[in-house]
């Protein structure tokens, strides 16, 4: 199995603690949850995980040519809320999140970008700003775009773990199933 696995195309994640699944056992991530889907359904993919606990899309520009290097054929894109948890400038996460998307396309490697929203207490102009940049992007560069990832899941206290910030399996259970509808309308696999 693992050869034929080995032959396949590769849908690669990159993000943060969401992607990598902190907090949880990594077979209940959401992208795990993907790559059972893969199998169950026989797609020509494969999933990887490339989440990091903590990353900003300053993390994510520095390792990025790194990741383009294992030539995925798609690439689930989920970085910025760390950017905003911190503070960072919308400015800043749009030049870093622009150079990230520049490289993927000049690798000629799908890119399916994933939007952020952050906590109000950041106040209306600043978490406005921040969710706007990778929505802007996403129509700059005619990317498929996934609005956001913890939809469903933020502030709902059964499908988070007790930090309120991650999701827990239930919660990954629900970001799988509606990701999973997306990617289906979107023919990604």
């Amino acid at each position: 199995k693992a050869s034929s696995l080995e032959k396949k195309p590769v849908f690669l994640s990159v993000g943060d603690s969401l992607t990598a699944g902190y907090g949880i056992d990594i077979k209940d991530c959401f992208v795990s949850q993907i790559q059972k889907e893969l199998d169950s359904s026989n797609a020509p993919l494969q999933t990887r995980n490339a989440g990091i606990s903590g990353e900003t899309s300053s993390g994510t520009l520095e390792r990025i040519d790194w990741l383009i290097q294992s030539k995925p054929s798609i690439i689930f894109l989920c970085t910025g809320s760390n950017d905003g948890l911190r503070g960072i400038s919308a400015d800043l996460y749009q030049k870093n999140l622009e150079q990230i998307i520049n490289k993927i396309q000049k690798a000629k490697i799908k890119l399916i970008l994933a939007g952020i929203r952050l906590p109000i207490n950041f106040g209306a102009e600043y978490t406005t700003a921040m969710a706007n940049v990778p929505k802007n992007l996403a129509d700059k560069y005619s990317l498929l775009y996934y609005p956001y990832l913890l939809e469903g899941v933020a502030a709902n206290q059964d499908l988070n773990q007790v930090d309120f910030i991650h999701p827990n399996e239930n919660g990954h259970q629900v970001i799988f199933e509606r990701l999973n509808k997306f990617f289906r309308k979107n023919n990604t696999y």
